[in-house]
This record gives structure tokens, sequence and C-alpha cells, in this order.
């Protein structure tokens, strides 16, 4: 597999209602959202449904049959209406619409493929692409910001067949901050980690506990230390508006601090509580940062003899819509030396990407 590198510059906003709450904004399109359902003209083949374009995986995605009815499309019934920000589509390799893509929205409450073809609108003019891997942000008209939408599709006009590996649908939320920005971190660490008892080999209760998203699991640190820490590495950059903790009956922190850092190397205190409890305990983060790395410092447990056991972990916040564009894809490559056991670093695929990187002067 080659690994594609992305940076990302900014955007000026295309809708004021959109611009001026980057808070509320996130993909509402994604598998995990409650009643989103892809649905497409055709497909391939099983492994190439409609399902791949909502996984958040680049890796994957959806081609539709050959020559298979007038326009192949793929659409996306969000299952609730939302005020519309941005497309993003990831392009396949297969597929490519070089003749021309469009794309509708429809406000309708019918469920996936019982929309009438007077009700979808256009959100875009006519659109081109010839590059493979490639990943096209297209905004929505500031028209339509009045008018929110349920479903949106991409229609490849004049092609014989149309392949996109991701959709994703940016709009704005009911409520501010409504991503976990921890959830399945594969960056979790502490300062030490306890096992459980009785178990042959034995079984850790490890950090990456507290962002499984399972509440009944937990992280548990050696006995007999008061000072421990955890951290998680959120992955890319992010405004954090708060944070949440499920703190064990019998191993919650009494004393502890919430610090955040951009860089995991430069730290700023965050949330000082000095009267711990049990049970969920929300920290809001004012004014809000943006990081990448969150660390929860301990030095006084409820119980000395137990430890400390954190069931969860959440941060709530938003990922920043200014970087969105992709300036190094298809830019010419240089390197020193290419080595065939080595992944080789290709701007061009877009198959990783990193998001862009924001210096916080509080930080």
């Amino acid at each position: 597999m080659r690994l594609g590198l992305a940076l990302f510059g900014l955007r000026l906003a295309s809708s004021t209602t959109c611009g001026d709450q980057p808070e509320h904004i996130h993909n509402v399109a994604l598998a995990s959202s409650a009643g989103v359902v892809p649905y497409a003209s055709s497909q391939r083949s099983s492994t190439e449904g409609p399902q791949s374009v909502i996984d958040g995986s680049s890796r994957t995605g959806w081609i539709s049959e050959t020559n298979v009815g007038p326009v192949p499309f793929i659409a996306v019934d969000l299952g609730t209406a939302y005020t519309l920000c941005a497309v993003v589509v990831v392009w396949a390799e297969e597929g490519l619409p070089r003749f021309g893509y469009e794309i509708d929205g429809a406000a309708s409450a019918a469920g996936p493929s019982l929309v009438a073809d007077n009700e979808w609108q256009p959100l875009s003019d006519m659109l081109f692409n010839d590059r493979p891997n490639s990943r096209v942000r297209t905004p929505v008209p500031d028209a339509f910001a009045s008018t929110p939408m349920r479903h949106v599709r991409i229609r490849c006009i004049a092609e014989s067949m149309c392949g996109i590996k991701e959709v994703q649908v940016h709009a704005i939320a009911a409520t501010p901050c409504p991503l976990n920005l921890a959830l399945h971190s594969h960056g979790t660490r502490a300062s030490s980690t306890r096992y459980l008892p009785g178990t042959s080999p034995p079984v850790p209760l490890a950090a990456s506990l507290v962002v499984d998203g399972d509440l009944t699991t937990h992280w548990a640190s050696e006995a007999g230390v008061a000072i421990q820490w955890l951290v998680v590495d959120l992955g890319a950059p992010a405004t954090v508006c708060s944070v949440r903790l499920l703190w064990a009956a019998s191993g919650f922190a009494l004393r502890y601090n919430i610090e955040l850092s951009a860089d995991g190397t430069r730290w700023a205190a965050a949330a000082n509580v000095r009267r711990g409890a049990s049970g969920w305990q929300q920290l809001p983060i004012t004014p809000r940062h943006v990081a990448r790395w969150i660390r929860l410092s301990m030095d006084q447990p409820s119980n000395e003899a137990a430890g400390y056991s954190l069931h969860e972990l959440e941060a709530q916040g938003y990922l920043d819509e200014a970087c969105t564009r992709n300036l190094a894809l298809h830019r010419p490559v240089t390197a020193s030396s290419d080595d065939a056991s080595v992944p080789t670093i290709d701007m061009a695929t877009g198959e990783a990407e990193i998001a862009c990187y924001f210096e916080s002067l509080s930080l």
C-alpha cells in the first residue's frame, strides 16, 4: 500500500450561515450517525456497495455497474434534514466523471430510493474531474441555506459507470461541539496499568479502554501510587469544547488536572478539579482550545489502596472546516532515494491525509 501525503490550506467561507458557526458543523453522512442510509443506482459487486462511501475510509468505495440505467448515481439519506454547507467527494480510480457530474439535494421525508424526480434540486453547476483518488469539496450555495436537505445525490452525467470512495456531507448540527473526538483513539497511553485479577494470561485494564465507547470497561492504574497520568491522542488537531470523564465508584480521583497540547510537548492547563467525585464529570474548556493531545494528571485518589479506575474519557468538540484544500495533491514529488521495500510517499494518491496544523497562542 502506498502512503499518500496531503497538506491542507485555508478556504474562505462560502456561506455566512456556515462560516459563522464552525462549532456546529460536522460530517453528518458518517455510518455512525443515526439514520444515515446510502443508496445507489447499481453496484458492481457485493464488496463495492454504497455503504462503503460512508465508512470513513478511502480504501473502500462504491463502483456502479457498467452501462446500467441512464445515469449512474449514489445518494445518502441523512435520516433528518440539515442546513448543508458543503459536499466532499473522494473519487475512485475507476468511473471518473470526465464528462461531468452534478450534486443534487432533496428536502423530501421519503426514505431511500423513494424521492421523486421533481423533488431534487441542483446544489452545483456541472462539475468535471479526471484525477484518480482526488478529494473534491463543493460548497453549497447560499441560496439553499434556508432550505434544510435530507438527501444528497451525486450523478455521473453521460458516464457508463461511476466510482466514489467516500462522500462527506458537512452540515450544521442541532448542537455545538457534536463530536466525541476521543472515540476509538489509537494513541492512548498511561503511566501504569493494572491487570484483571484471576486471568491467565493476565488481561490488562489498559488505557485504550477509556476511549472504546463501552461504559462497562475501564482503565485501572497500579494501586498505592498517587501520582498517575493518562494521555489521549486525538489523531489530528481539533477544537476541544469540553472533556467528560466517567469515574468508577471506588476508584475516582479527588484531585486532578486536564491539560491540552498541540505538539505533544508543550502543555496548557485547561481544567482543575480539587473535589472530585464518581460518575460522569463534565469539564468545560474555556476558552476553547485547538489541540491534538489531552492529558489527565491525577495526584490524589479517593482510595489509594484501589488506585484509579476510569470507565470513559470523551473529548467533545469539532474539526475545523477551514482545512479542506489539499495543497500537495498532484504536485511533483522528489525523494533522495526509493527503496522498494519501504512504502512510497505519493502525494497524488490521497489514500492517507494529514490534517492541517493550527498553532494556538495559548498552547
